[in-house]
């Protein structure tokens, strides 16, 4: 694509990342090459998907089925195998080279957005970069929506994964809010993506630092009716827990201490997905020494309605 070099220096990109280009290239140690078997392409489609399916997709494999993939390009899966052939690869002359060759061939095909939405759980500093590149490059609007709301997705899951000053979290809320909103104001945007922008919009909008808790009606272990607000003027730990979950279950000795020490200014109410006998039985030896409302309610569950899953 003859945008992509142009592309590639707005962004900073003659490889992924600064600080490879300023390390000289080092000496290779020669390898061996590997040999590959000759396989149709509808053997080549199997073989990568049934690697996939049972997550054995590892480095070697990838080496292994590079030069397949390159024969069949248009193949289902090859577009996965070009792309970790390039994320595996250290040597910032060739990871640039094999960056090329993954957006010549892919930039514009329906197989991006597989590895796009794939991206979103990853943890690498060339993810954006990544994102950015199609969302400026390909000349398919699909795969434009798709890049800009990965980005937005992958920012939105470091920005709860990475504990920073709250400051920074507004900061990147904010920025957030605005990319979702663009989102949504993108003429002909795909249905499944508004959806999801709205969802994640929302749960910013209302669950941000200096937002105001969302009112809880609902019954305890009792069936007796109480509020969120009951607790207003308090600092209020709202828990979502059960005891069938190790870290929740590791928790309670902790969060007895902090209800015991912190008086009467501090409580802590409770979300709880265990059974109502189960919470009872909690409630009546001890293990919970503080209010808990159901998690299941008539009008569905209260950690749906926050947006909360584990």
């Amino acid at each position: 694509m003859k945008t992509l070099l142009s592309y590639a220096l707005l962004l900073g990109l003659t490889s992924f990342g600064n600080a490879e280009q300023a390390q000289p290239e080092k000496a290779e140690t020669p390898t061996k090459p590997i040999e590959v078997t000759e396989l149709t392409q509808a053997e080549f489609e199997v073989k990568v998907a049934n690697l996939l399916k049972t997550n054995a997709l590892t480095k070697e494999k990838v080496l292994e089925l590079y030069s397949l993939a390159k024969k069949y390009p248009k193949a289902k899966g090859a577009a996965y195998v070009s792309f970790q052939n390039y994320h595996y690869e250290h040597n910032p002359k060739k990871k640039q080279e094999k960056l090329t060759y993954f957006m010549s061939q892919y930039i514009d095909s329906d197989q991006i957005n597989y590895i796009l939405y794939s991206l979103i759980q990853s943890y690498s500093n060339e993810v954006p970069k990544l994102m950015h590149l199609v969302m400026l490059g390909s000349n398919k609007k699909e795969n434009r929506h798709a890049a800009a709301f990965a980005l937005a997705s992958w920012k939105h899951r470091m920005m709860r994964m990475i504990v920073t000053h709250p400051d920074v979290v507004k900061f990147q809320t904010a920025e957030l809010i605005s990319m979702y909103n663009s989102i949504i104001d993108t003429p002909g945007m795909n249905e499944r993506i508004l959806k999801k922008s709205k969802a994640a919009l929302y749960m910013l909008e209302t669950f941000s630092i200096g937002c105001e808790a969302p009112e809880i009606i609902g019954t305890d272990h009792e069936d007796k009716e109480f509020k969120l607000s009951d607790y207003r003027g308090k600092v209020v730990l709202v828990d979502f827990w059960a005891d069938w979950w190790g870290p929740c279950k590791a928790m309670l000795p902790h969060e007895r201490s902090l209800v015991k020490e912190l008086g009467n200014d501090f409580a802590i109410v409770g979300i709880n997905d265990d059974s109502k006998e189960k919470l009872v039985e909690m409630v009546n030896d001890g293990t919970t020494t503080w209010r808990n409302f159901t998690n299941k309610q008539k009008n569905g569950t209260i950690s749906d309605q926050w947006g909360v899953r584990g």
